[in-house]
């Protein structure tokens, strides 16, 4: 299995006085983050749009299983 750079991002979204904060963990094959891949975590974690990205951190390179199971391959 391949490995890939793992990120986790944390989106917060404000409407009509409710405060929704969202998070997700997922892999790249490139170690850069940029606009396209914010866009697609917020998809991912199915929060919208005009979400705004409160955290990103870098996880790691490692396959998903390694991801999953936290021991290293």
């Amino acid at each position: 299995m391949k490995k890939q750079y793992y990120y986790s991002f944390a989106f917060l979204k404000t409407k009509n006085n409710y405060t929704k904060i969202t998070s997700i963990y997922i892999g790249y094959n490139q170690k850069s983050v940029s606009s396209p891949q914010i866009e697609s975590a917020k998809k991912e974690a199915g929060i919208g749009p005009d979400a705004v990205m409160i955290s990103c951190c870098y996880l790691g390179k490692m396959t998903g299983e390694e991801m999953q199971s936290g021991k290293e391959y």
